[in-house]
């Protein structure tokens, strides 16, 4: 499977959010043993679960996205996403579509929906 970076992948979560996908919240990883409650979230790759409903629904979703990314890579917006996560300030004023636009990021996402596709899997 792709491997994605905390940056695109919070930013293909919210892709997915922006297109009809609700966030069920994972299942701890076996190991959570530090004294509080899991939180249930996707955030880290800290072994945690994404179940089959929640995995096949989030692929769903990245398919109605998929429809709206734009072939052509915009490369001004990705030049200044960049800026801003080395910064570490993405505000939201790129649009996420933007963000993955190109057939690359399109070729990496659609992989993403067929894993999805085949149920739950570990964000590790």
């Amino acid at each position: 499977m792709e491997n994605w970076t905390v940056q695109y992948w919070s930013r293909l979560l919210n892709l997915a959010e922006k297109y009809g996908w609700r966030a069920k919240g994972t299942k701890n990883p076996e190991n959570w043993d530090d004294g509080k409650e899991w939180d249930g979230n996707y955030w880290w790759n800290s072994g945690q679960t994404i179940e089959d409903d929640d995995a096949k629904l989030l692929a769903v979703a990245l398919k109605k996205a998929l429809e709206k990314i734009p072939d052509e890579e915009n490369k001004q917006a990705s030049k200044n996403y960049q800026e801003m996560i080395n910064w570490k300030k993405y505000d939201g004023s790129i649009p996420l579509e933007d963000i993955f636009s190109g057939k690359n990021s399109k070729q990496c996402i659609q992989k993403f929906i067929e894993f999805c596709e085949k149920g739950g899997f570990e964000i590790s």
